[in-house]
């Protein structure tokens, strides 16, 4: 067993861990020292290998500025609807999002070419005479490790995979969009494994950046489309005046205004003429009944004298004027100079008077009766018998003439229902027509703002222009070859390590006191020196002399 090692260290109690980390590590390091030293020297040669085997990459920077416009906000829906009834403004992460289809990225292949993308790095070709010779003999070193890994454009290529496709892979892991907070810069970067080829693949990448962002919020693409909505507002406004046309010219519209107060003033009056000859026919029937009354009580004939009876002068001059009377109301029917309401007064007038006429015949006699009575027909009774039959034909005229107006009423309260529905319909259609007109007005006032927004269009430039091209890189953005190196050793030796303790751990030999009576679960009562060889005791023992 080894003694030199723990002559110091005291025995365990019972109940001690049967793990000791001091044996394991420590002693389990410095056993395998060799080999913990080989792993670490694998581990820089492995670091340098890596390092040696990743070209130098370079950053090339550029900057975009974006300007939200009118073209950016429009839309279709901008002909038809209020623009300022929502916000519709495109922000820069709408931007970034736009910028980031691959569809530009294949633009920027078609127009590079996959292979100068893809073409491998050539670390020696800015070598020359003055190039110190471990630098050169790097160079080609890279160059060799880089033809190992793929030798060209189609090198190491996935089956199935193109060079368009693998070039845009390889734009996209290797370009950056990023926004600059608080502003509408955004920031473009592309790396690569030459200055140049960096500087051009950004240039390239604003370019179609630009023309991405012109050819997506272009009016031109719109105008097509807004026309064709303006063309249907149009025939909207066309087809709404000849709805209204038709619609006049089936309700027979020319003048609503005055053929409603017309048709309204006829009403009035065949209202009122059916008032008045009602009123008429309620008199004549009034009549009619007072003369059946006094035909009840008049007899047909009489008696009278014969020879010697003489007409009355006084009757002959009332009958006389009451027959005047009558025919002067009789006139009244037939004279269109008068109006309404003066035929009414006249009429009333002259059926006084022969209601007046009428009882002073009745009081009188119409002979001075004769010395010898003869029996003769009545002539009161047949006046009273001509009164009762003019008053049934006016009776019958009457009733004839209200049905008349009534069927006119009618006819006319018809027209004036018919002119109401299509006043309300023509108001509404008018109000169509306008709202339609309006809103074609509307459109075609946008559509002309459009128009002019494309020929600004075509003749300016985009709201997206590059504030910076891209920048030619002098300082390599990597790789950083110290680091790897650094991860090289410490990789190597964490393996030398980690061998050493697994070697420590699965060793069953006794070789330490302090394990030996863990094993065995006994105190140490002695433990035997290492035994040395003659030489090693000889220098020992010199050492202690001097």
């Amino acid at each position: 067993m080894r003694s030199d090692i723990e002559d110091d260290i005291p025995d365990e109690d019972e109940g001690q861990s049967p793990f000791d980390i001091q044996e394991v590590v420590l002693f389990g390091i410095l056993r395998s020292r060799v080999l913990v030293l080989a792993c670490g020297l694998f581990g820089v040669a492995g670091g340098l290998l890596w390092g040696a085997s990743q070209p130098n990459t370079y950053r090339s920077d550029a900057k975009l500025l974006l300007r939200i416009g009118q073209r950016e906000q429009l839309n279709i829906e901008g002909l038809i609807d209020n623009p300022g009834a929502r916000e519709n403004r495109p922000t820069i992460e709408d931007e970034l999002h736009l910028l980031r289809d691959d569809r530009i990225l294949r633009e920027v292949v078609a127009e590079l070419g996959a292979d100068y993308i893809l073409a491998p790095p050539d670390p020696g070709r800015f070598d020359t005479d003055a190039t110190p010779l471990h630098v050169q003999v790097m160079h080609q070193l890279q160059s060799l490790l880089i033809q190992l890994q793929g030798g060209g454009p189609a090198g190491g290529l996935p089956d199935g995979t193109s060079l368009e496709q693998a070039a845009v892979e390889v734009l996209k892991r290797s370009t950056f969009l990023r926004p600059e907070f608080g502003s509408n810069v955004i920031s473009v970067s592309h790396t690569t494994t030459s200055p140049d080829k960096a500087k051009r693949i950004v240039d390239a990448l604003v370019d179609a950046y630009i023309r991405r962002h012109k050819d997506h919020f272009s009016v031109g693409e719109r105008i097509a489309p807004m026309r064709a909505k303006l063309d249907m507002a149009e025939n909207r406004v066309e087809k709404a005046r000849t709805a209204l046309t038709e619609h006049v010219s089936d309700c027979n519209l020319i003048n609503i205004e005055v053929q409603g107060e017309a048709w309204l003033t006829e009403q009035a009056t065949l209202e009122s003429d059916i008032f008045s000859s009602r009123t008429e026919l309620a008199e004549n029937r009034q009549r009619l009944a007072v003369i059946d009354e006094q035909l009840k009580v008049t007899p047909p004939r009489i008696e009278v004298a014969v020879g010697e009876n003489i007409p009355n002068p006084e009757y002959e001059a009332i009958r006389a004027e009451y027959q005047s009377v009558q025919e002067m109301r009789q006139a009244l029917t037939t004279d269109a100079s008068l109006t309404m309401a003066e035929r009414l007064r006249r009429e009333a007038e002259y059926d006084t008077r022969q209601q007046k006429l009428l009882e002073r015949l009745n009081s009188t006699q119409r002979t001075i009766p004769s010395v010898q009575p003869e029996e003769r027909d009545n002539p009161r009774y047949a006046f009273l018998q001509q009164q009762k039959t003019e008053l049934e034909i006016n009776d019958r005229a009457l009733g004839t003439r209200i049905q008349l107006y009534q069927n006119q009423l009618q006819a006319v309260g018809e027209r004036i229902k018919v002119l109401r529905v299509c006043t309300d319909l023509h108001a509404r259609m008018q109000v169509s027509i306008a709202h339609e007109q309006d809103a074609y007005d509307e459109m075609k006032s946008r559509f002309n703002r459009y128009e002019v927004l494309n020929e600004i269009d075509q003749q300016g430039e985009a709201n997206l222009s590059a504030l910076q091209r891209g920048n030619l890189p002098t300082d390599k953005e990597g790789p950083s070859r110290g680091k790897m190196l650094i991860a090289g050793i410490i990789g190597g030796t964490g393996l030398g390590v980690g061998l050493a303790l697994l070697r420590q751990l699965t060793e069953r030999l006794l070789r330490y006191p302090r394990g030996a009576a863990r094993a065995l679960g006994l105190p140490n009562l002695v433990v035997v020196p290492e035994l040395r060889s003659a030489r090693g005791l000889k220098r020992e023992l010199l050492g202690r002399g001097q």
